[in-house]
């Protein structure tokens, strides 16, 4: 079945003001947790036009091609019999004899998207859920997923930008506040700044002395 999860829209569109290709919110319905999820930075080349939901109680990832003019408000998703009965196992609603509309389920669960972008909240929602998502995902997702640790800053020439693919390793891989971790993107993306990371653990500088170099 077809769906369009045009409740995406204000949020998409805001993100896209805002300089951001990062999308992370929770929607919970019934016993059912679901965290919605978009990565489409330019160099998002296997993620772009994906929604990602992640059904947290059953811990399965649904990744759904997107279809339509995003900027319009159109997200159009099909829904397979597979996918349709994992959402009901999330719901913890397996056994109710086939009583489930889930036409009218997704149309609650549309009006549940927040219409406003939080950067804070994005960040931590993404951690929450990061240690069980699996190996491939988090390839997409991330530059060089074998290296971890913070080893410093690097300043960009005018025609480039921080690539969203680096900076969310801070989401993962700082011990910070989500808000702290927040402020610091802005302010690399303000001064057009990105990120080394490195796998050797000598070579690895702190969250605060990577703020001084900003500053």
């Amino acid at each position: 079945m077809k769906f369009n999860f045009s409740g995406l829209s204000n949020i998409y569109n805001q993100s896209i003001e805002d300089n951001e290709r990062t999308l992370a919110f929770q929607v919970n319905n019934g016993n059912g947790r679901f965290v919605f999820m978009m990565f489409f930075d330019e160099d998002d080349n296997t993620s772009k036009d994906t929604l990602f939901i992640f059904l947290r109680n059953i811990n399965f990832l649904v990744k759904l091609k997107m279809y339509g003019s995003h900027k319009n408000g159109i997200f159009d998703v099909y829904f397979n019999e597979f996918v349709q009965n994992k959402f009901i196992e999330e719901l913890q609603l397996e056994h109710n004899n086939g009583n489930f509309a889930f036409e009218d389920f997704l149309e609650i669960i549309n009006s549940q998207i927040p219409n406003m972008f939080q950067r804070a909240e994005r960040i931590q929602t993404i951690r929450d859920i990061w240690n069980v998502l699996d190996t491939d995902f988090k390839r997409d997702i991330i530059e060089e997923e074998d290296k971890t640790i913070l080893k410093g800053i690097v300043r960009l020439p005018d025609d480039k930008n921080p690539r969203e693919k680096t900076l969310r390793k801070l989401y993962i891989y700082i011990d910070a506040e989500s808000s702290d971790i927040s402020d610091l993107i802005n302010m690399l993306k303000d001064r057009n700044i990105t990120l080394s990371w490195t796998n050797n653990p000598d070579l690895e500088i702190s969250f605060a002395d990577a703020l001084m170099q900003v500053n």
